[in-house]
């Protein structure tokens, strides 16, 4: 019986640098490369000033989302963008099934509403234009700091 999928081929994943971004160089090939048809769906920004250390903040604090109730981490969840906002665990399918060995926590790190408050515009596209979702309570301000300072790099 011959396999019902083929074994994956090891692929480097696409770098952009840093300076490239900052100075707006063509990286559409790059960008086509991770994210076209035959992209893994990922790419590295390396170089980012600064990264280490507030990444260093972030990552105690993500486990510490990671291991609220599942009713609080619910509250953060955001079916009508289909997940790409806020938490999402089980969520994805992998093969046919939900992937639960995995959780995300999505956001635009360039500002909590891009819509700048356009109802229409959010409902219409809540992929794109919802705001960010936080968790409330002291772990929004424990989350929200060190990623705005994230977003700062």
């Amino acid at each position: 019986m011959a396999p019902l999928y083929d074994a994956p081929v090891a692929r480097d994943v696409p770098v952009i640098a840093y300076e490239d971004l900052v100075a707006k160089a063509d990286l559409s090939s790059v960008i086509e490369e991770a994210f076209g048809y035959e992209g893994m769906g990922i790419l590295v920004v390396s170089g980012v000033p600064g990264l280490n250390p507030k990444r260093d903040d972030l990552l105690p604090l993500a486990f510490k989302f990671a291991n609220l109730p599942d009713e609080v981490k619910e509250k953060c969840t955001l079916a009508e963008a289909y997940y790409s906002l806020g938490w999402s665990h089980g969520k994805e399918n992998l093969q046919g099934k939900p992937d639960y060995s995995k959780g995300s926590y999505y956001n635009n790190p360039e500002t909590n509403d891009l819509a700048d408050g356009d109802e229409q515009l959010i409902a219409k596209y809540p992929s794109f234009y919802h705001p960010n979702i936080w968790p409330q309570g002291a772990l929004h301000v424990l989350l929200l700091l060190p990623l705005i300072a994230l977003a700062a790099c």
